[in-house]
C-alpha cells in the first residue's frame, strides 16, 4: 500500500495481488497468507479503518516509532504547505472528503483547477514527521500552527526542538500559541515595526564565515512575546539592486526631461494656469528634487 501510494507501482486495487506474484507473501505476513488474500476488498477495508482512525495520527505514530529505533534526534522541525491540483469535476455533493477539493490560492499557478492543501513537517534531514490534508482554500496562517501544536503533543516534552516556518506562520495569535516553544520565522515586511527597522540607519556587522552578508540584531517585544530579530544584508544582492536602480533612474530622468520640454513649449491663457500645470508636473515626478520655478510671461494678441 505504501509503495502503491508513493507511485512506485500505481496499480488499481484489484491488481494488487499481481504485485505479490513473485514475492514470498508467507515470509512477509506469516504462514498461510497467499497473494490472493491481499485483494481489493481487504485493502479497501484497511483504508476504511485508517480513515476512521485518522490518517494523520497513524502517520505520525508510525514515523515517531521508527525514529525511536534510529540514532537520529529531532532538532529542527520545518513546517510548510503545498497545493495539489486536480483535473475533472469535483462537486462536493458525494461526501465531506470531496469538499476538500475546491478552488483556492494555487502555488503552481493553476488558477483554473481545484486543489487541496498538503501540510507537512519534516525534521532537519527532511524526514516527514507530520502530514495532513486540508481544503483547497485553507489558510496557511491557521493550519501551520495547528500542525506544530499537534506534533508538539506527540514529541517528548523535555526535548529542545526548534520549529521553523515562513512568514505565513508569523502573527500575533500564532506566536502566543507557541510561546513556550523555540521557533524561527521570517517577520513579514507588512508590519510597521519591520518597515521602520529596514529604513533605519543601523550598524551592520560582517557575518562570520560568509563575507557575502552582514547582520544586525535587536531585541523586540511583539504581541507580548520577547523576540530576537536579525536583519540580514546581502552585499551581492545590494550591488545588483544598485545597478538596476541606477538604470531605472537614468531612464526616468530622460522621461522627465522630455516631458518638461513639452511643458515649456505649451502656451497658457494666464499665469495661474501655467503654475497649476507646473505643480502637477512636479507631483508626477516625485523622485526628482524641485529647486525653483521660472515663469516668463509673454503677452500675445
Amino acid at each position: 500500500m505504501v509503495l502503491n501510494g508513493l507511485g512506485f507501482v500505481g496499480q488499481p486495487l484489484y491488481l494488487c495481488p499481481e504485485y505479490f506474484k513473485n514475492v514470498s507473501v508467507g515470509r512477509l505476513f506469516g504462514n498461510g497468507i497467499q497473494k490472493e488474500d491481499l485483494n481489493q476488498y481487504v485493502i479497501g477495508e484497511t483504508l476504511d479503518t485508517i480513515a476512521e482512525y485518522g490518517p494523520t495520527e497513524l502517520f505520525t505514530e508510525i514515523v515517531l516509532h521508527i525514529l525511536k529505533r534510529l540514532p537520529i534526534p529531532i532538532l529542527c522541525c520545518h513546517a510548510d504547505t503545498t497545493t495539489i491540483s486536480f483535473h475533472g469535476d469535483y462537486d462536493g455533493d458525494e461526501d465531506e472528503d470531496s469538499k476538500l477539493i475546491t478552488f483556492g490560492r494555487p502555488k503552481n499557478g493553476r488558477w483554473d483547477l481545484k486543489q487541496l492543501v498538503l501540510n507537512m513537517i519534516v525534521n532537519q534531514h527532511g524526514i516527514p514527521l507530520f502530514m495532513s490534508t486540508h481544503a483547497g482554500n485553507a489558510s496557511d496562517k491557521k493550519i501551520i500552527v495547528e500542525a506544530i501544536e499537534s506534533l508538539k503533543s506527540s514529541l517528548t516534552p523535555e526535548k529542545k526542538v526548534y520549529y521553523l516556518a515562513d512568514s505565513a506562520f508569523y502573527s500575533g495569535d500564532n506566536i502566543k500559541k507557541v510561546d513556550k516553544s523555540y521557533w524561527i520565522s521570517r517577520v513579514p515586511n507588512t508590519l510597521n515595526e519591520v518597515k521602520n527597522l529596514i529604513a533605519s540607519n543601523r550598524e551592520m556587522k560582517p557575518l562570520k564565515g560568509d563575507e557575502r552578508y552582514s547582520f544586525s540584531q535587536t531585541f523586540v517585544e511583539y504581541s507580548g512575546i520577547a523576540q530576537n530579530w536579525v536583519l540580514l544584508l546581502s552585499h551581492n544582492l545590494k550591488g545588483k539592486k544598485e545597478v538596476t536602480l541606477s538604470k531605472s533612474f537614468d531612464k526616468k530622468v530622460k522621461e522627465a526631461e522630455k516631458d518638461l520640454n513639452k511643458l515649456k513649449s505649451k502656451h497658457f491663457f494666464c499665469e495661474a494656469d501655467a503654475l497649476e500645470d507646473a505643480e502637477n508636473w512636479i507631483k508626477d515626478f516625485p523622485f526628482l528634487a524641485f529647486e525653483k520655478l521660472d515663469l516668463k510671461t509673454i503677452k500675445k494678441r
